[in-house]
Parts: C-alpha cells; sequence; structure tokens
C-alpha cells in the first residue's frame, strides 16, 4: 500500500503527458509522502485543493494522499475525513478505481483498533473489481490483520501467506509491500507464541526493507517489534531495538509519530522493569533520581506525549496518552513512592487517562473492540487503585480510598453499561438501529464470509453512529461518573452492604460499604488467614509492553500449599463440581478467609450482600463459601455446613455502582405477567433434531467444549429434559394462583419465533431448557428452543438456537428473566467486563435482573427450587430474599444439601 498512491499517479502522467504545474505539485505531494516528509506532503495538498476547485479527479487523489499522510502519523480522525471527501468526489465521478478508499477506509478502522468494522469494510470491498493482483493482495493483508486482531489467527495465517505468494509472484521479493507482508506474518507468529518463526519473519521483512528507499516507518515498526520480541527474555537486546526503531522513526519530518510514540512507552517500560529488578536484589539502581527529578522513563514518557500532540494541544490517540499517564503515575508509584505530593500528582494522572480511555472507546464501533483496548489498558485501573491506596495508607485519609473504590468501579462493565444505555434508551429509533446491527452480527458469526452481510453491518454502523452522535456525550459523561461517599451510602438499606472486589496482576481489592461504614482493603493474591491485619505492599509492573501495529500496506491442589486467589477459586469449584466432601471445605474457608473475612466487622448487623466481582471471582457462588473450618478427616454432612448464606441473601452485578443507580430509580410499573417456555426435548424425533445449517457448533469432532457436547443425547439431537415440562407448569400455577395473566408454552409451542414475539411483553420470564457455552466465539452461544423441521425454517427466519449475538437486541421490559439451563452464567471473562455470558446479553437487553447458573445443573433439582422460589416472591419476597430461602431450603435436606446441587444459581442486577 506504501506506493499506491505514487503508482496510481505514474499510471495517470503516462496517458496524459503534458503535465501541468497543478500536477507537479501533486506528484511532488506524492514524492515527499514518499519520503515520510508527511507534512510537508500535506502542506502541498492543501494548496493544489486550494488552486484547484474544478479539477474533481485530482481532488479526489489529493485528498486521498491526504488520508494516507494522516494515518501515517497516527491522526486517523482526519485521515478518515480525507478519505471520506475523496469518496465522495468519485462517486459524483463515478470513478472505477474507488475500491482503494474503501480498502483506505478498513486500514484506517484497523490501525485505531475498530477491528470488527475494518473487517466489515475490507471484505465489502472485495465487492468491488480488483484488477490489480497487487491491490487485491493488500485487501487480502489487511483482511488478515483484523482476523488476527479478532483472535482467527488459523485463518489470519492462511488468508496472509496467500497474499504473500501473490506479492512474490507479480513484484518478487524485492518489494516494501513484500518486507509489509513478512512483517505482518512475524506479529502473527508473536502473538501465537512461535518465537522463532516470528524472529525469522521479522529478519526477513528487514533484509527487504534495507535494500530498498524510503523504508523509515517499515523499519521502524520492525525494530519495535523485535523489541517486543526479545522484552520477555532479555531487557537489554529488546531496549537496543527500540533505539534501532527511534533512530528510524525520528527521521519522519512530522511533529505527530505515533510510531515513535509506542516505541517510547516501550523503552519507559523496560526501564522500570529494570529498576523493579535492581530494587528486588537489594542492588542501588544508578538510575535513582532526586527528588524534583524526571527518571528516565518519565522522559521517554513526556517525549511519547509530545508525539501524538498537536502544535494547538489536540491530542489524536487517546489510548496512548492515556497509557502515558498511567505509566507516568507507576514510575512516580515505583521510583518515588513515599512523596505524597508526586503521587497526589500521579493519582490525578490516573483519572485523566480514564477520561482519555472512554473517549478512544468512543471511537470504536463493535464489542470486539472495545474489549481488546480494555484489555490491552485495563493496567491503568490497578495502577491508580495502586496510587490511591498508598495515599490512604501514607496519610489515613478515607478520600484517597474512596477514590481507590471509584476507580476499581469505573474500571467495570464499561461496554456493558455503554450497550444497556442505548438499549433501555426512550429514542426507540436508536433501540431499532442497535437491534438490527445484533441481529446482523448473529447472521455473520453463521456465514463469516457473505460479503452482502459485511456491506450490510458496514451500513447498519454508519447509520447508528450519525443517530448516536446526539447521546454520545451523555453516555459517556455516565460512564466516568465519579459518584461521592455520601451520596453512595445514602442509598444503601440499613440491614444492606455493598461488597465490590478488584482483582490485579500482583494483590487484589475489597471495599466494603455500608450506610455508615466503609472498608477498603488490598491484600497480596497469596494472602492467608494467618497474615490477617499485616499490611504487605507488593511492587509490580502492572503495565505490559504496547502491542505492535499493523503493517500498512481443573485440577485439584496439594493442600498443604498455600494458595493464590486463582488457585483457590478454580479448586472451589473443581470440589463442588465433583461433590469433593474432602476438599470443598478446605477451599470454601479459604475464601472465605480471603474474601469475607478481611472486612467481617463492616458486615456485622447485615442480612443481604451486594457483590460485584472481579475477574475470576465471577466463577464462584459467594453462598457456597464457609464462615466456618471443619475438621476434613471427620464425616462431612453438607445439611451442617456454616455456609454465608446462612447469614445473608445475596446478589450479584458486573458493577457495585449499578446497585446504587438502581436504589435511585423510581419504581416503575413494569408488566408483572409470567412467560414460561419449555421445550421439553422429549417427542422422539419432533423438535429434538439439530438442524443441518446450526449442526456445525454442535459438531463434536470439531468443538472441544464439555458443555457443548453434554446437551447433546447422540450428537444429534437434545437431551430430553423430563422434569422442565413440571417445572413451567408448576410455576404457572403459581402466577395463576396470584390472578397474575401466566403464559406457558410447551414443545413445539416453545419455538425462538414465539418467544421473540412475546418476550417484550413479560415481566418475568421462565427459560427451562438447554443452553450452552461456546468460548471460541461467545456470540456464538445460545440457548435451545424447539428445533423447527424443513418447513418450518422455510416459513421463518429463525433456526431454533437464540444465539448470545441476539440476546442484546432484544426489546425487552422484564423484571426477571431465569435462564433454568446449564451453564448460562459462564462465558470467557472480559477484562474488567466479566464473563461474556447468556445471563449478560439479557441484562444488557434491559432485564432488572436475572437468574442464571454457573454450572452444569440436574433438571430435577431445578423445578423443585424454582416452584419454591415463585412461592416466596410471589408472597412479597424480593428476588434476592426468595432464592436465599429457596435454597436453605434445599440445604436443610440431606439429599440435596450439597453446593453441587443448590448453588449453581446466581441472582444478577
Amino acid at each position: 500500500m506504501k506506493r499506491l498512491f505514487i503508482l496510481m499517479m505514474g499510471l495517470w502522467i503516462i496517458g496524459h503527458p503534458a503535465v501541468s504545474q497543478s500536477e507537479d505539485v501533486l506528484l511532488s505531494a506524492a514524492t515527499y509522502s514518499e519520503e515520510a516528509r508527511f507534512e510537508t506532503s500535506n502542506n502541498l495538498l492543501d494548496e493544489f485543493i486550494e488552486n484547484n476547485p474544478s479539477r474533481l479527479y485530482d481532488l479526489a487523489n489529493a485528498y486521498f494522499l491526504k488520508s494516507y499522510n494522516f494515518m501515517q502519523v497516527g491522526n486517523y480522525g482526519e485521515a478518515l475525513r480525507s478519505n471520506q471527501y475523496s469518496i465522495e468526489l468519485k462517486t459524483k465521478l463515478y470513478a472505477e478505481d474507488i475500491a482503494v478508499n474503501y480498502m483506505r477506509e478498513g486500514t484506517i478502522y484497523l490501525l485505531q483498533g475498530d477491528y470488527e468494522r475494518a473487517l466489515n469494510v475490507l471484505v465489502a470491498a472485495t465487492e468491488f473489481p480488483f484488477e490489480d493482483p497487487q491491490l487485491y493482495a493488500l485487501n487480502y493483508a489487511y483482511i488478515a490483520s483484523a482476523e488476527q486482531a479478532l483472535g482467527d489467527y488459523d485463518k489470519a495465517l492462511q488468508r496472509l501467506n496467500e497474499s504473500l505468494d501473490i506479492l512474490e509472484f507479480e513484484l518478487g521479493e524485492d518489494n516494501p509491500d513484500f518486507a509489509t507482508g513478512n512483517y505482518d506474518l512475524g506479529r502473527l507468529y508473536s502473538k501465537i507464541d512461535e518465537p522463532d518463526k516470528a524472529e525469522a519473519a521479522f529478519k526477513k521483512a528487514l533484509s527487504v526493507a534495507e535494500k530498498l528507499e524510503n523504508n523509515t516507518l517499515l523499519k521502524a515498526k520492525i525494530y519495535n517489534a523485535m523489541g517486543l520480541l526479545y522484552q520477555k527474555t532479555d531487557n537489554q537486546k529488546a531496549l537496543d531495538f527500540y533505539q534501532k526503531s527511534l533512530l528510524e522513526s525520528n527521521k519522519i519530518s512530522s511533529k505527530l509519530n505515533q510510531e515513535a510514540a509506542i516505541t517510547l512507552l516501550n523503552v519507559a517500560r523496560v526501564r522500570i522493569e529494570r529498576f523493579i529488578e535492581l530494587k528486588t536484589n537489594l542492588i542501588e539502581p544508578s538510575e535513582i533520581i532526586n527528588s524534583g527529578t524526571p527518571s528516565p522513563a518519565q522522559a521517554a514518557i513526556e517525549q511519547a506525549i509530545s508525539k501524538i500532540t498537536t502544535a494547538d494541544g489536540t491530542i489524536v490517540n487517546h489510548q496512548i496518552y492515556a497509557e502515558s499517564l498511567a505509566l507516568k503515575a507507576l514510575d512516580v508509584l515505583i521510583v518515588q513512592g513515599e512523596e505524597t505530593g508526586l503521587l497526589t500528582a500521579a493519582l490525578s494522572d490516573c483519572f485523566e487517562a480514564v477520561r482519555h480511555l472512554h473517549l478512544q472507546l468512543d471511537l470504536l464501533s463493535s464489542d470486539a473492540a472495545k474489549f481488546s483496548l480494555l484489555e490491552e489498558s485495563h493496567f491503568i485501573f490497578e495502577t491508580g487503585l495502586q496510587v490511591a491506596m498508598s495515599l490512604f495508607q501514607k496519610t489515613g485519609k478515607t478520600s484517597f480510598a474512596w477514590d481507590a473504590f471509584v476507580l476499581s468501579e469505573q474500571a467495570k462493565a464499561i461496554v456493558l453499561h455503554s450497550n444497556k444505555t442505548i438499549m433501555t434508551s426512550p429514542d426507540n429509533e436508536m433501540v431499532r438501529l442497535k437491534s438490527d446491527i445484533r441481529q446482523a452480527e448473529a447472521q455473520l458469526m453463521l456465514d463469516p464470509d457473505n460479503i452482502s452481510l459485511h456491506k450490510k453491518l458496514t451500513q447498519q454502523r454508519k447509520k447508528i453512529e450519525d443517530h448516536f452522535s446526539l447521546i454520545e456525550k451523555p453516555v459517556r459523561e455516565s460512564a466516568v461518573s465519579s459518584p461521592k461517599q455520601p451520596e453512595v451510602q445514602a442509598k444503601i438499606p440499613e440491614k444492606n452492604a455493598l461488597l465490590t472486589y478488584f482483582v490485579g496482576q500482583s494483590s487484589y481489592f475489597i471495599f466494603a460499604i455500608t450506610n455508615n461504614d466503609f472498608k477498603a482493603v488490598e491484600l497480596p493474591l497469596d494472602f492467608t488467614a494467618e497474615q490477617q491485619g499485616k499490611k504487605i505492599r507488593v511492587i509490580s509492573n502492572l503495565s505490559q509492553p504496547h502491542k505492535s501495529t499493523p503493517g500498512v500496506y481443573s485440577q485439584l491442589h496439594d493442600l498443604t500449599a498455600v494458595y493464590t486467589l486463582e488457585q483457590a477459586v478454580s479448586g472451589l469449584l473443581a470440589s463442588i463440581k465433583k461433590m469433593d466432601k474432602e476438599h470443598y471445605p478446605l477451599y470454601g474457608y479459604d475464601l472465605f478467609s480471603k474474601l469475607i473475612a478481611p472486612v467481617a466487622e463492616t458486615l456485622k448487623g447485615k442480612n443481604k450482600l451486594m457483590v460485584s466481582p472481579h475477574q475470576e471471582l465471577f466463577k464462584i457462588p459467594f453462598e457456597a463459601l464457609l464462615s466456618q473450618k471443619e475438621d476434613t478427616e471427620g464425616k462431612i454432612k453438607f445439611n451442617k455446613l456454616k455456609y454465608l448464606i446462612g447469614d445473608y441473601a445475596i446478589s450479584y452485578s458486573y458493577t457495585g455502582l449499578s446497585f446504587w443507580e438502581s436504589q435511585s430509580l423510581v419504581e416503575d410499573e413494569r408488566n408483572a405477567s409470567f412467560l414460561g417456555l419449555a421445550p421439553v426435548f422429549n417427542s422422539a424425533g419432533t423438535g429434538n433434531l439439530i438442524q443441518s445449517a446450526t449442526a456445525y457448533i454442535f459438531d463434536t469432532t470439531l468443538q472441544t467444549d464439555e458443555n457443548i457436547r453434554s446437551v447433546l443425547e447422540n450428537n444429534k439431537t437434545f437431551a430430553p429434559l423430563q422434569y422442565s415440562e413440571n417445572e413451567i407448569t408448576g410455576i404457572g400455577a403459581v402466577f395463576q394462583s396470584k390472578s397474575i395473566k401466566s403464559q406457558t408454552l410447551l414443545r413445539a409451542e416453545a419455538s425462538e419465533e414465539h418467544f421473540k414475539a412475546q418476550c417484550g411483553h413479560a415481566g418475568y420470564i421462565h427459560l427451562a431448557t438447554h443452553s450452552f457455552v461456546h468460548t471460541g466465539n461467545p456470540g456464538l452461544s445460545g440457548i435451545a428452543f424447539f428445533q423447527p423441521n424443513a418447513t418450518m425454517i422455510t416459513n421463518s427466519d429463525e433456526d431454533g438456537i437464540l444465539y448470545a449475538a441476539e440476546i442484546a437486541g432484544l426489546p425487552l421490559q422484564a423484571r426477571l428473566v431465569v435462564l433454568s439451563s446449564c451453564e448460562s452464567s459462564v462465558g470467557p471473562i472480559r477484562s474488567g467486563d466479566g464473563p461474556y455470558s447468556l445471563a449478560r446479553g439479557f441484562l444488557e437487553a434491559g432485564a432488572e435482573k436475572v437468574i442464571s447458573s454457573l454450572w452444569k445443573i440436574y433438571d430435577i433439582h431445578s423445578q423443585e427450587m424454582m416452584i419454591e422460589f415463585y412461592k416466596m416472591l410471589l408472597n412479597g419476597q424480593t428476588e434476592e430474599d426468595a432464592l436465599r430461602t429457596a435454597k436453605l431450603k434445599m440445604i436443610k435436606n440431606s439429599k440435596t444439601a450439597n453446593p453441587g446441587i443448590w448453588s449453581a444459581f446466581i441472582l444478577m442486577e
């Protein structure tokens, strides 16, 4: 892609030998661009545009080159605008070469981190004819980069190799695009942890680039990528490569220089890491600086900021700026941690970093892109927490502990909050546009190579982007709100406690809040009950090296050991699922000691816990923690154990602030009617046969997910759920006994089509069926309804599976959705945003509360507990109290007291 514009200009001149002064200017601008003199090139282009207002095709090419120049220095907003001007002009002229503009648009989105949108645009661009094989190969390579970013590594590798084959055949190896292709190949091998292949690809790319003129930016990218490769094993070697990258990128005569900024931040990370290593080994670092003198890391960070700041002070890359501020704070914390004044300034930097992170999120259109950004930048929040807690420990001021709490909650449910704000908006047009996008996303997941679907989704994203400008600012301000301590405490009922967690790389944080008390605790990940009362500070480099950018063109543990929080969580889950009487009490008490005991004083006198977990803590039911140590050598009786549920009714949320916000809402008059569905799947050959359109999802030769395999009776049909019929009819009878409208749909009536038609009108929705988790692509996790036959499919758009990607687009008004199905609360954990589960989709769609399961459940026990739950609920108990009552009844019976039976269901809100 690098020489694409010059190639186009050369072809134009060959056909037009009488070149005017204006064309001289345009060609000179292209030459300056080739020499990485991007600002000079744009100055000439601005002159050309001003002096030639009637030369529309030339203007289109001028704007096209401007977009390239802006793209190369990282000013993606201006790059998109210039490319759009070019598209508009070419559209008027019916120009045949407009495909390159759509390829450019996709490339800009790719570099901006909006990966799904990039993929949609790039695939849609293939609808246009690429007569030049080079252009086809380059578009293929960009698609491969988007697929890599979205985790489809096999497909990306195949596509990238095909692109390289075409480039080598058409242009030979001594070509900058062939070098760029090998650079991207190295990035892909680095991502899939094949360092030897990555190094070979980078070296090949470098050998080609060094033979050619004017490849400064490409060489800078290659050296930076090689530094990233070595930073895992050899900091000094990594630093050497970063310095080589800077030597190249600094040759670019432009104030804006994103590649240099990225490399400078990587230099800062290495310097912080080396400082930690020296201090850990009790060696006084030569890099220790006097108070008021910038550290070597700080100097690199300040340079990085200057490379993404325009002359008028505008920040062109909010992600890099946010990470720069957080790295500055981290450096202060580690190098100058005793300076209260510097720490206070560092804390302000962290809050500003969060604000800019949200500004960057606003530029992204898809959840996948936002999750990726949050994964890369999550250290920002942990750095802020550690700075705030350090200030709290030094000064004793509770306000700093509250700052830590606010930062921990701002790190959570960012994407969920944004999407739910849209789906619950009074703006019906916006809700419709978002629902259309969700439907198109689900269709594309089932048919990922469908060009028309990519084009459709591209158009839909543009529509909602235009409409979304009306609410963008309110959404952002709400997402980064910083509630004051008295405001939150005033909303917490007297008998309730808000309990929130944040799990970092080196420590974890607990925040306990009641109407009259607040406690904040930071503990090491391997904290044990014996360490209670000790203050242990862990120093760690929380920031990971910045990724390279695309090229332009369960086992039980030894119980004698000390366990980390993650080990204890996996141990508890394994022991519950295996109904292991020996190990469960040990893990249950260990996690109580880690998660509840440190704030036990604050919880005294309370009977309801509103829990906001984080990371791995989403996987466990707090109800099953044990507040009393048990003698595992004796005979354990599950109905006699001291469970946490014995003291508290417990509910959960993706973010603690949602509890506060829900308390702020006026009670509405939502419909109280009941809608229950159970396909049952017990009629041989009717309604349970997997359809051909969805069969590949359940193909046990391809899918390794145990949950997917377990829902199948013979690899062709869904297993019968004989007790689900009693569950639905029994619950329906409870509602009818209270004279509340009840609709129960069984077997053929329990279809996806009927559910979608009715779900928006029900206050209570209950699904007793199969659900499955697709860990590789959580958007394809789903809920099974009555399976349609060929005739039904012909007359309907539904395939009998409600996919997670579809759920978030449902127009729900439900007070409560109950997913009485396997692992409906399970999914890949997204940094800060929690599990991408089926339950999450219903919350996003507007459900007030959702009850879902953490593991596989038995329908015979589900129907018993759920009927009891609804009886208590309609007798006036709250959802959390009713669920607690139903669980305590199960515990009281020795036959159902095992926590594997009763603790799977949790209440989310």
